[in-house]
This record gives C-alpha cells, sequence and structure tokens, in this order.
C-alpha cells in the first residue's frame, strides 16, 4: 500500500526441491534502522549512513529523511568487508572514516568525521608552535636550533599517530615534551580509540538487525509452507490474481483441475499465459460462445461471480471469483461432474416417468 513515506522491502526466495517457489517480502521503515543506529549513541560530529548493497542509502544518523534514497558517495571505492576510507560525502564535506559490509545482505555501515574536525586540534598546535618558534629564533640561533629539534621531534609523533590513524591503528602515546603536542596526540588517540569502539557498537547493532531479519524469514517461511500445505489438501483448487494479472498463488489441485503443466507450480505466471496454455490445449472448444467471450474479454476483477466450464476431457468445473478492492480476485475451482452426471440421470429419469 502507498504510504507516503519510504519502505525498505527484503525479498527472499522460498526455494523447495532447487526450485524458486515464491518470494517472501518484508518492509521495513527506515525509521526503524535508524533506531537501530541510536543504538551505537554516535555523538556529533561523527556520522554514520547504512546503505543496501547497491549503495543506496537506507538509512542515517544525520537528517535521514534529507538523504534516504541517494547514492552513496564513491560507494564503489569500497573494496572488501571493511576498511578505511577518505572521500566527499554526500553533503560535499571532506570525509575520514570506517565502513564494514555485512556478509548476510551485502548492507554496508560507514562511520565517518569531517577532516576538518579531525585535524583542527592538529592546525591549532602547528599555528602555536609556528609563532613559538618564530620568537625563539630572534632569541638566536644558539637558543633556536635545540628548541627547533624539539619541535621537529614533536611533529613526527604527531605524524606517526596521523598515519597510525590513517591504517586503523592506535599508535602508543609517547611524551614529546611539547603540552600543545601531546595534547593533539592524546586527542587524536581518543578519537582513534572512539572510533574504534563506534565500529564494534555499529558492528554489533548490524549482527542483531540481521538476527531479527533472519527470525523473520524463517517465521514467514514457515507459514508459507503451512499455507502451501493447507491449499493443497483441499478438494476445492485454489488461485489468487492480483490486479496486474499476475498468479503469485496457485494450488496443486487447481493446477490438476484445469489440466495445466505442473511445472507452473513454485512460479509467478499470468492469467494470460495460462488462458493461452488451455487455448493450445483445446480447452475452450466444447464451450458455447457467451463462455468463451466472458473468458477471453473481462477483465479477472469483473467476471461472473459463478460460472461453469465445461473442459475438453468432458469434466465440468464450476468457477466462482471473489473480486478484491484492490483489483485483483480469489478465484476457487470445484470439480462437479458427478453431481451434473446424478442431475442429468434423475432428468431423464423423469421423462422416461411420463412417458409411460
Amino acid at each position: 500500500p502507498n504510504t507516503g513515506v519510504p519502505l525498505v522491502l527484503l525479498r527472499v526466495p522460498v526455494i523447495r526441491d532447487g526450485e524458486t517457489r515464491y518470494l517472501l517480502s518484508l518492509a521495513l521503515s527506515p525509521a526503524r534502522l535508524a533506531a537501530a543506529l541510536e543504538l551505537a549513541k554516535l555523538p556529533l560530529p561523527y556520522r554514520s549512513a547504512v546503505t543496501d548493497s547497491a549503495g543506496t542509502i537506507i538509512t542515517r544518523s544525520l537528517e535521514p529523511a534529507r538523504f534516504i534514497g541517494q547514492k552513496l558517495a564513491g560507494f564503489d571505492e569500497f573494496a572488501g568487508d571493511k576498511g578505511t576510507w577518505t572521500g566527499i560525502s554526500v553533503e560535499g564535506l571532506d570525509i575520514f572514516g570506517t565502513y564494514q559490509r555485512s556478509a548476510l545482505t551485502g548492507w554496508l555501515v560507514t562511520t565517518g568525521l569531517e577532516r576538518a574536525a579531525l585535524e583542527a586540534p592538529l592546525h591549532r598546535s602547528l599555528w602555536m608552535l609556528g609563532a613559538l618558534a618564530a620568537a625563539l629564533l630572534a632569541l638566536g640561533l644558539s637558543i633556536a636550533i635545540p628548541i627547533a629539534r624539539r619541535l621537529v621531534a614533536a611533529q613526527s609523533a604527531l605524524a606517526v599517530i596521523a598515519r597510525a590513524l590513517h591504517d586503523d591503528e592506535i599508535a602508543p602515546a609517547k611524551p614529546t615534551g611539547v603540552r600543545e603536542t601531546d595534547q593533539v596526540a592524546t586527542e587524536m588517540r581518543e578519537a582513534a580509540l572512539r572510533l574504534r569502539w563506534q565500529a564494534s557498537a555499529l558492528e554489533e547493532a548490524n549482527r542483531e538487525l540481521e538476527q531479527r531479519v533472519a527470525e523473520r524469514t524463517a517465521a514467514l517461511t514457515e507459514t508459507g509452507d503451512f499455507l502451501r500445505a493447507t491449499l493443497d489438501s483441499m478438494d476445492q483448487g485454489l488461485a489468487v490474481i492480483d490486479a496486474d494479472g499476475r498468479i503469485p498463488i496457485i494450488s496443486r489441485r487447481a493446477v490438476h483441475l484445469l489440466g495445466l503443466p505442473p511445472e507452473i507450480l513454485g512460479t509467478t505466471v499470468t492469467i494470460e499465459e495460462i488462458r493461452a496454455i488451455q487455448d493450445t490445449m483445446g480447452e475452450f472448444a466444447r464451450l458455447d460462445a457467451k463462455t468463451r467471450a466472458v473468458i477471453a474479454l473481462h477483465p479477472v476483477g469483473e467476471m461472473p461471480p459463478v460460472y461453469e466450464r465445461l473442459r475438453s476431457n468432458g469434466s465440468v468445473v464450476e468457477v466462482r471469483t471473489v473480486a478484491m478492492a484492490n483489483g485483483g480476485a480469489v478465484r476457487t475451482y470445484t470439480d462437479i461432474t458427478e453431481r451434473r452426471r446424478v442431475e442429468a440421470a434423475v432428468v431423464a429419469s423423469e421423462k422416461r416417468y411420463r412417458t409411460l
């Protein structure tokens, strides 16, 4: 139904004996997926997104309604099941982050931080260090050289931490002797630890979501098997026809009563395809012109509630159609050959009695 909001649609094939019998569908609101992201308690300015296997955003920690349905920027560059990446986000920001891909669904979970926010403490420190270096140079080379060496060592220590952060590693925090540099190094190391913790939390939330999807799929499969067994045990044949003429459900008894090939079980055929098969088999040859016109010309939802069809093998099938509000219909098929034979015998007996 048209709910006016986007939905994430999961389709799971039900396979029996090597054949796809039918598809089970599960629709999830992006709001439910956003609730899963909230479990990670991701603070600003960090941002996270979840995409399907094709890279379409299905939920996001920041402004989900604005970006759901868009293609994740740089999706084709995410190689392997997990890793780090740098690039431009969907809102045009330079981002550094990590990603994890689900082995079950192919969904991708990304967590990132704007590069400007990551590098701001470093820029502030470098500016202060530059100002300090200029002042020291004014005092003389005899004082500036030892301090310059100290600053170079501090910057090298920061570079080691930055490279480790880029490689998804955590470098040990070694004192450099420069308070500002040590503060920046501490903040960068804490940022790396938070990113790793957030990735772990998102991975756990993703596992929980996968488990729920698997449990729901198993429940739907069990329900579908029960429905199929119930339909196959009925004396009447049954078929469900949607508004577009497709037949997602048809029972084994209906296939038998209509003389259709059993290969169509477990597939989604259309009413027109079934009519073409029956026409080829000569099923309509013994029908009167009015019944043939009803079958050929009337849409499914406008078919007579009840009519009888004389098959080419001489059997009589009663066809009942119940129209649905969505334009489709539910149709049942009953073999009334014996009933019509008994009625004909009674009529013949009455005629002989009146003749005597």
